[in-house]
């Protein structure tokens, strides 16, 4: 294969699920083959591909700047208008006000005079003028059908909901997540699937749709697990605990609470692992197994008190003063003495 025809497979590639790996390896590759003093152009091509494959960050973005630079400086105008139209909208999606309006400007009207780069105007608009982005979107979506297109379209159905809800049309909003679930789902992303099923499940349940998020957590908290995104399987298992203590699934609500208590652990989230102690405290409780529940509690409280923030503490002590009241003073305080004692003697 030359060096051209590489480059074309890389910019055919989508850069989603198992194809992203591919483009990533192929990229590096590209760049130890490619002279960039000799095949300038080539090397910016490959440089582009590589910041759409890459999660954007200040690193990345300097690079694309010096990249713009760079290809100004070689007289590629085409090449230069580009990337600028990439930055503006990679800048514009959470800081719009920081994109020079007069970049923005000369860019995409080179753009559109040249009738060239439609997909990265049109993202640069509706990223740098969100009052008018339901409208960009909307006509570039149908843009980006082929699938050197998927991380973009993916994200773009992202944006069109976040207008969408912000504009209170709920089912639009909806909408948009589904048909951005759709394109994660045909590549098998498990970033994108975890994004858009945890987005789905929760505006489902704020909507009263409980039954129908609850597949949707499911299905997030699924491929937060497989890679051991422990900030989703954080926020995902905390749902459905709840969700399964409701409907007395005892058994998925303890695995679930160990997911939460070893993620909440690995990210130093006290609040979730008290969150997983209480959980597998209550299922105890539903067994008949207070003295269990009530030692499980004081146990928290005990190994955790020199880690855990003094309002992580004090839901355990909140979650224990519930069931002194639950169980009777009597009860709980035989109990509560007992643990106190075992834990004494540890």
């Amino acid at each position: 294969m030359t060096l051209n025809e590489a480059i074309d497979a890389l910019e055919a590639k989508p850069l989603l699920g198992p194809d992203k790996v591919q483009a990533n390896k192929l990229a590096h590759d590209l760049t130890l083959r490619i002279d960039p003093d000799a095949a300038t152009e080539l090397a910016l091509r490959v440089l582009i591909r590589r910041f759409y494959a890459q999660p954007t960050t200040p690193q990345s973005l300097a690079q694309l700047s010096s990249a713009e630079a760079w290809a100004s400086a070689n007289s590629l105008t085409d090449l230069t208008t580009r990337i600028q139209l990439i930055w503006c909208a990679a800048v514009g999606r959470t800081h719009p006000d920081a994109v020079d309006s007069e970049i923005l400007k000369a860019a995409t009207a080179h753009a559109e005079a040249a009738q060239r780069f439609p997909v990265e105007r049109l993202l640069a608009l509706a990223a740098c003028h969100p009052e008018d982005a339901d409208v960009y979107l909307q006509e570039v979506i149908p843009l980006m059908s082929e699938p050197c297109w998927a991380h973009l379209l993916f994200m773009s159905w992202l944006d069109l909901a976040a207008v969408r809800f912000r504009g209170a049309d709920t089912n639009g909003g909806r909408a948009a997540l589904e048909s951005a679930l759709s394109v994660a789902e045909s590549y098998s992303d498990q970033e994108a699937l975890i994004t858009t099923n945890t987005r789905l499940g929760i505006h489902l349940l704020e909507v009263g749709l409980t039954g129908t998020a609850q597949p949707h957590l499911e299905a997030g908290l699924a491929s937060a697990i497989e890679v051991e995104d422990d900030l989703h399987i954080v926020i995902l298992s905390s749902l459905l605990c709840a969700m399964y203590i409701q409907q007395d699934e005892r058994a998925r609500a303890a695995t679930t609470a160990d997911a939460l208590l070893i993620s909440g652990a690995r990210r130093a989230n006290w609040f979730a692992v008290v969150d997983g102690h209480i959980t597998r405290s209550t299922l105890l409780v539903l067994d008949g197994d207070t003295s269990g529940a009530i030692n499980r509690l004081v146990r928290a409280v005990m190994h955790l008190r020199e880690l855990v923030p003094a309002g992580a503490i004090n839901i355990l002590k909140g979650r224990l003063a519930e069931l002194r009241y639950e169980l009777g003073a009597s009860q709980f305080d035989a109990h509560y003495q007992a643990a106190m004692q075992s834990q004494s003697a540890t």
